[in-house]
């Protein structure tokens, strides 16, 4: 009897420490989730936050081939705007954009009202209220950076002015420990493969040429796909004029040099395939297909000139490009050859 209750003690207490670790386990998943949540609506709000109506139809042409991405792409755009520890409270917006307890909500209340139309009109709504309170600096959100309290001076003309020095030396300490900093491996690839061109050879798509335009790291949550560093990609042709490679005009939404997503390819740089705390792998394709461009294509144009046009990619929504970790036009698709 005395081993049998010694057995289920040890039992239990197995039982209560493996659920322990199983809840500690599910709680670091949801707040790593809830971060990258975060620092994707941050990197929306500091890259390519939409701020006039005429940019929002633009976009949304973009996504003309997939209603789930013209979604995806307003909650986005909501998600920047609320996001923060100072969000927007957009007070102008009734009651067909909010809950019963007054919380502005992504989904129709009714469940007639279209999904699509009811995002982008709630967009349509923010961008509105946005214009409206331009110049008025206390209806925006405010930063402070006073992370730490500081003692306030009382009187400046009685107060020693080697503390004033010791403060402002404080200050500087606080905003350099406080300034962010870009991935390492980011700078890498960025540096290495921003603005190149690539000749797919091994696709049988007939778009074979792209112009590498940004780099963004894709976190995954699923034990199926490894978190990886990304390259998107635009489709370029040859100009026999000029020698330069251009996005095709077909497919650019009209009056603008925003390039339908549709026809942007993305491919996998590197993968972490030990975990975010092991190095990543690096993938050769890429570089293979830059090399085959630089060795078998280029020389084949006799007019092509040293100097190929300026990377600035032609779909960004503005005239200087950020390109970012979490970039809202990244494909959703990965393409890469077979592992060999």
């Amino acid at each position: 009897m005395r081993q049998e209750m010694k057995a289920d003690a040890t039992e239990s207490r197995d039982v209560r420490k493996r659920k322990a670790e199983e809840r500690t386990a599910a709680n670091v998943r949801k707040k790593a989730k809830q971060a990258a949540v975060r620092d994707h609506a941050e990197t929306i709000l500091s890259t390519s936050l939409v701020t006039s109506l005429t940019e929002l139809e633009i976009q949304l042409q973009a996504r003309c081939s997939a209603s789930s991405a013209r979604c995806a792409f307003l909650r986005d755009q909501f998600h920047a705007r609320v996001s923060g520890e100072t969000p927007r409270l957009y007070p102008g917006l009734g009651t067909e954009f909010r809950s019963k307890h007054g919380k502005l909500k992504l989904t129709p209340s009714d469940g007639t009202t279209n999904k699509e139309a009811y995002l982008k009109a709630l967009i349509t709504a923010m961008i509105t209220e946005d214009g409206d309170v331009i110049g008025n600096p206390n209806a925006l959100p405010t930063f402070t950076e006073n992370y730490i309290r500081v003692l306030p001076t009382l009187s400046a003309e009685y107060t020693n002015p080697i503390a004033f020095c010791m403060k402002e030396d404080f200050a500087r300490q606080i905003a350099d420990a406080a300034a962010p900093q870009d991935d390492p491996v980011y700078v890498e690839l960025h540096g290495n493969y921003i603005g190149k061109i690539l000749y797919d050879f091994e696709t049988r798509s007939n778009a074979k040429l792209f112009r590498i335009v940004s780099i963004q790291f894709v976190r995954s949550f699923t034990a199926g796909r490894h978190s990886c560093w990304e390259a998107t990609c635009e489709p370029v042709v040859r100009d026999p004029a000029t020698g330069h490679f251009r996005v095709p005009l077909e497919i650019q939404v009209p009056g603008s040099n925003v390039t339908l997503t549709h026809a942007l390819q993305g491919y996998c740089l590197a993968e972490y395939v030990d975990g975010l705390d092991s190095e990543p792998t690096m993938h050769p394709w890429v570089q293979s297909y830059i090399d085959h461009f630089l060795t078998v294509i280029k020389p084949k144009f006799s007019n092509i000139g040293m100097d190929l046009p300026s990377t600035t990619p032609t779909n960004s929504s503005s005239e200087t490009h950020k390109d970012s970790p979490s970039l809202s036009r990244t494909p959703k698709r990965r393409t890469r050859p077979p592992d060999r």
